[in-house]
């Protein structure tokens, strides 16, 4: 091989070198920024799952706290219902008493009125 002819192939294969040493770079590259942006994804999914496990024992906290407040709740108005139904039951029994208490009166004022009258005419 003639000097010519290496530097007329050499001519031919340095432009290709470069065009395949730019293509090598662009891909490496690429590849760093890929693999850069892969990093930044997992450490946003990292972020992600943090926030989510935080949201979900403010949620399960939230939920158990609406839920004691509302056995409380349940418990108070039970307990409110049951005082209720003491009064009433008292209220019956001082309304049996006042109409036993009435009646008899009634009865005891006619029997003095029958005897006034009829014993003394």
């Amino acid at each position: 091989m003639t000097d010519a002819q290496s530097a007329e192939l050499m001519a031919l294969v340095v432009p290709r070198l470069d065009d395949h040493n730019q293509r090598i770079a662009a891909l490496e590259s690429g590849q760093a920024t890929l693999e850069a942006g892969q990093v930044r994804l997992e450490q946003s999914v990292t972020t992600l799952t943090t926030k989510m496990a935080e949201y979900n024992g403010e949620n399960r906290s939230r939920a158990e706290a609406q839920k004691q407040t509302f056995e409380d709740g349940i418990n108070a108005l039970g307990a409110s219902l049951d005082g209720l139904a003491k009064r009433i039951d008292r209220l019956g029994s001082v309304r049996g008493w006042a109409g036993w208490a009435i009646v008899t009166s009634a009865s005891a004022g006619v029997a003095t009125l029958v005897s006034h009258f009829w014993m003394h005419p």
